[in-house]
């Protein structure tokens, strides 16, 4: 069963090289396809240069037509070494012949023939495009514009060798990773392989040397059978059952080396696999290299506009930023003018409340000395003059309201000092200092208009200075 098992390995593993070669053929007969096919028609794309620019598009624009139809007809038809061998052929026609080269790229790499026959057959759109022109502008003599025509042609031919550039570095690029893909996949197959053939090669030594070894201790047991006694037959059983187990340790141990194996085989499958996506994932960057070019073109033109839209901008605001600049700094002289202004007046009307209440002080320290003499002298006459002692009470009443006269100027004083802190500040923040002058100014003249009963009562407690109402207000 060992044996068998080891035959069938070994047929797997021959199958399965063969299988890498082959792919490896596929790869390089995809090369020889596509290198002849692109170089011919970069031998396409010069001899349209040479239309194009001889300006004689009668007799060379069939020739023309005809090479370049062949060169991405030919593709299809013929083998690489005709390809090679029809390079030097200027002009001619390709003769169409079947080949297996062509089949071969249809079925090992249907994803880059359709590339390259989808790139054939725009260069070759463009190309008639191209040809066509000249011969619609040659009928109008008078037309001046010849020469704009054939430089927009050279441009549109320069364009369009860039393409074909562009994607011959494609190509290789993906036959490079695609190279690279059965590289790793052949060399890990060869480690596995090596590894699997250490694995046997130990295996046969060993069973090599079991085998040796049971012959040897047969022999042995043969010989020694018929000349010593029970106890050492029984000696040779315990040795056979010995070996016995050792034969199962060596069975589990090649049952550990089989699922080695399969594991090894998942491993292939996994390269495989991964070998697959490598080559899915290389169509779909090329279709999001496409994608990309569009969205980089509509980016820069949206950039463009965007740059156009901020220079605008930018002049606006710092035409604005100009403006703004000059009503700050004019705004700056009208506020330290209005703040001088305000602080002469806040000044002038302290000195006035300063002053009027120093009278108003001297008053009343003259009444009350008047008022305390005038006390003394009642109070010396009060057992005479009972019957003076209403006007006795009267004058502490007024007295009483002296003081009480007192703190209201006192708090007006106060109210004063705020409201001028208010409207320097209203001030700074409004800039109307005509308004603010007339609120601080006018406080007093308002609260004596709104209530005269105070104004009346402070004349008539004052009755020696004799304050009036407009001379409180200044």
């Amino acid at each position: 069963m060992k044996i068998l098992d080891k035959q069938k390995v070994k047929s797997f593993l021959v199958v399965k090289l063969k299988q890498i070669e082959h792919t490896l053929n596929e790869k390089r007969i995809l090369q020889a396809v596509s290198f002849p096919f692109l170089v011919r028609l970069e031998d396409a794309f010069k001899k349209t240069v040479q239309v194009v620019q001889g300006g004689d598009t009668t007799d060379s624009e069939e020739d023309g037509e005809a090479f370049f139809v062949g060169a991405v007809e030919g593709s299809e038809s013929s083998t690489t070494d005709e390809w090679i061998a029809d390079l030097g052929v200027n002009g001619a026609t390709i003769p169409l012949k079947l080949d297996t080269g062509a089949q071969v790229l249809k079925e090992t790499t249907p994803r880059s023939y359709e590339v390259l026959t989808e790139h054939g057959s725009r260069i070759r759109r463009n190309r008639r495009h191209l040809l066509k022109i000249p011969r619609t502008e040659s009928h109008d003599p008078e037309n001046g514009d010849a020469v704009e025509v054939q430089s927009e042609q050279l441009e549109q031919v320069r364009n369009l060798t860039q393409g074909l550039e562009n994607e011959q570095r494609q190509c290789l690029d993906m036959q490079e990773s695609q190279d690279q893909a059965t590289d790793e996949y052949a060399r890990a197959l060869g480690d596995a392989q090596t590894r699997l053939a250490q694995k046997e090669a130990e295996l046969r030594k060993a069973a090599e040397s079991h085998a040796s070894e049971a012959e040897q201790l047969r022999c042995r047991v043969e010989q020694e059978s018929r000349d010593t006694h029970q106890v050492e037959a029984n000696a040779l059983r315990e040795q056979l059952a010995q070996l016995e187990k050792r034969v199962e340790q060596e069975k589990a141990q090649n049952q550990e080396l089989q699922t080695e194996q399969e594991k090894l085989r998942a491993q292939r499958d996994d390269v495989s696999s991964q070998l697959q996506e490598v080559n899915r994932a290389n169509g779909r960057l090329l279709e999001q290299l496409t994608e990309r070019g569009l969205e980089k073109d509509k980016l820069q033109q949206e950039l463009e506009a965007t740059r156009k839209t901020a220079d605008k901008r930018k002049a606006m605001l710092d035409e604005l930023a100009i403006d703004v600049a000059q009503e700050k700094s004019r705004h700056k002289e009208e506020l330290s003018d209005a703040r001088l202004q305000h602080e002469k007046e806040v000044l002038g009307v302290g000195a006035r409340y300063k002053k009027e209440l120093r009278g108003l002080h001297e008053d009343k320290n003259r009444t009350e000395e008047e008022i305390r003499s005038q006390l003394r002298d009642e109070k010396a006459r009060t057992r005479e003059l009972e019957n003076l002692q209403q006007t006795v009470e009267e004058l502490q009443a007024q007295i009483q309201s002296m003081e009480g006269t007192k703190g209201w100027f006192e708090r007006g004083l106060k109210e004063a000092e705020e409201t001028a802190e208010k409207s320097a500040l209203e001030h700074q923040e409004q800039t109307t200092p005509q308004w603010i002058a007339a609120s601080e100014l006018g406080l007093l003249t308002l609260h004596f208009r709104q209530s005269p009963e105070t104004a009346d009562k402070v004349g008539l407690l004052i009755p020696h200075t004799r304050v009036s109402p407009t001379a409180v207000l200044g």
